[in-house]
């Protein structure tokens, strides 16, 4: 039991964060979007459009300025 109380949890550096990210991505086999802040959001709408992303939040929604029209996602300025 002594033991048991002393552990300490362990404590992830932001480069193990990022590759355990990567390495789940790899698993899902989507692509990280990659580039600068538009770059991103297109490919995000992309991967939208072409189902990869099944359920995606909200907030990542309105983040990126984009609505669902229909059966299809599109970019709103």
């Amino acid at each position: 039991m002594e033991k048991l109380d002393n552990t300490k949890p362990v404590e992830k550096t932001p480069e193990e964060e990022k590759e355990k990210n990567n390495k789940n991505f790899e698993k899902k086999q989507i692509g990280r979007p990659v580039g600068d802040f538009d770059t991103k959001r297109v490919q995000y709408l992309k991967m939208l459009n072409e189902n990869k992303i099944k359920q995606p939040k909200t907030t990542t929604l309105e983040y990126c300025g984009i609505n669902k029209d229909g059966d299809k996602y599109v970019l709103f300025t």
